[in-house]
């Protein structure tokens, strides 16, 4: 039998709290099973490599937050393991958006449905400019107390993974793959209780539930030219699933958004979207009528991620790290891009400014798809045992594919930038980040 704990207490940048306390890990394990917080079992590595890495929606990881599993793990020898696990769905969840009645803005989830409560992982309060940051569920046009959910119903089943994994004097390798339930909640204005017809219509029907999936393999190599040294490839794909690939309000980058002048990128990491197709002006889905309704479109997402690390001395180490992270609709013409740029509660307008809806259909250049890339580097040295004293640089962008010649993007105003139509562009940050950190235990 073994029971693990770790936590500790934290303060950081840009906040007048007096630190905080946080755990991370707290588990038992006994004949094969795990119970508790943890890594989730999907995982194909921790993302020691880096400290901010996480932000850039990159790779298969749980973040420092852990997952509620319960797992069963067999030993099938040549060190060789399979495990089984049902794993708490809350936090690989995005968003759904009922874009027929919704509104979605620049930098947030869709609501009406938020998950309040302090320590929540990737929920923050306080503000950010509207010129700074890239990837920050925080985001960098809003003030933010709660993390949405957007038009999710409640859980129904939790995810199921299941991982193979070899471990030995060379490295280690591992496939894994995952199922989520995507369910949405009622098709309409879910704020009210009583059918009606309109707009923002209120039909007492649901989509039906569909099921996402996610599939990875990792390898990380224990170089021979110098202990410690070590090289980790990875890659996943998935539909439905963003948060499996690493675009989540879990890893405080469920959104996107950056501003620049007149221009602005953004990005949704959303797991599904689905409508009751109307126009501002029709009367309104009949209840029932099952052409007015879309189900539950998922996109398709992906990752590659690498890194390498080398020690130039027992106490010193260096890392180099780069990824790009896919959120796919499938392009115009597809029918989650079409529903998606048909909205009118979303913030894309024609060139001329005009309002997109289901009548006219989507407007012409409009592509929600997105990519995040990002590189750096990170060197920690370590003085004395258990202390870490590192910085890192990395530089990251969001590249959008909405077509600039034909598009604009409303935002509704916040912080330090006005309200108005901004032209959608790629954009990129370069940031760093210093961290001195003191364990306690190894």
């Amino acid at each position: 039998m073994r029971s693990y704990y770790r936590g500790g207490f934290e303060l950081r940048a840009n906040s007048v709290a007096q630190g905080a306390y946080y755990y991370e890990r707290a588990f038992v394990q006994f004949a094969g099973f795990t119970f508790g917080k943890t890594q989730s079992y999907f995982d194909t590595w921790a993302q020691a490599w880096s400290y901010a890495h996480a932000y850039l929606g990159a790779g298969a990881n749980t973040s420092a937050g852990g997952r509620n599993v319960a797992a069963y793990t067999a030993t099938l020898g040549n060190d060789v393991s399979w495990t089984i696990a049902v794993e708490d769905t809350t936090s690989r969840r995005g968003a759904l958006w009922d874009a027929g009645t919704n509104g979605m803005a620049l930098g947030a989830f869709p609501g009406p449905n938020t998950w309040t409560g302090a320590g929540y992982p990737g929920c923050g309060s306080g503000s950010v400019t509207s010129d700074q940051n890239i990837g920050n569920t925080a985001a960098p046009f809003s003030v933010s107390g709660s993390c949405a959910t957007g038009d999710y119903a409640a859980q129904s089943v939790p995810d199921i993974v299941g991982s193979l994994r070899v471990d030995k004097a060379w490295g280690s390798a591992q496939i894994s793959g995952a199922l989520h339930q995507v369910r949405g909640n009622f098709y309409g204005n879910d704020s009210q209780s009583t059918i009606t017809v309109g707009p923002n219509a209120f039909t007492g029907l649901r989509p039906s539930d569909v099921w996402g999936w996610a599939v990875a393999s990792g390898i990380a190599l224990n170089l021979p030219w110098n202990p410690g040294d070590k090289f980790w490839i990875e890659g996943a794909v998935g539909q439905g699933t963003p948060c499996y690939v690493g675009i989540c309000q879990d890893g405080v980058n469920g959104t996107y958004a950056r501003a620049n002048g007149a221009f602005v990128t953004a990005g949704w990491g959303l797991d599904g979207v689905f409508a009751n197709m109307v126009g501002p002006a029709a009367a309104g889905p009949v209840v029932g009528g099952a052409t007015k309704f879309s189900g539950i479109l998922l996109p398709t997402v992906w990752d590659v991620a690498a890194a390498v690390q080398h020690y130039w001395t027992p106490s010193l180490r260096t890392s180099l790290f780069g990824s790009v992270t896919g959120w796919e609709t499938g392009g115009p013409g597809s029918a989650m891009n079409n529903l998606m740029c048909s909205s009118p509660g979303g913030p894309v307008r024609t060139i001329a400014g005009g309002t997109p809806n289901y009548a006219t259909g989507p407007v012409i250049g409009c592509n929600y798809s997105f990519e995040v890339w990002g590189v750096g580097s990170r060197t920690v040295w370590n003085p004395v045992k258990n202390l870490d004293i590192g910085v890192e640089v990395m530089w990251s962008e969001i590249h959008q594919h909405m077509d600039a010649t034909t598009v604009l993007m409303n935002f509704g105003g916040g912080g330090n930038r006005p309200a108005g139509l901004y032209h959608p562009a790629d954009e990129g940050t370069v940031s760093g980040t210093v961290r001195v950190q003191r364990n306690f235990w190894p």
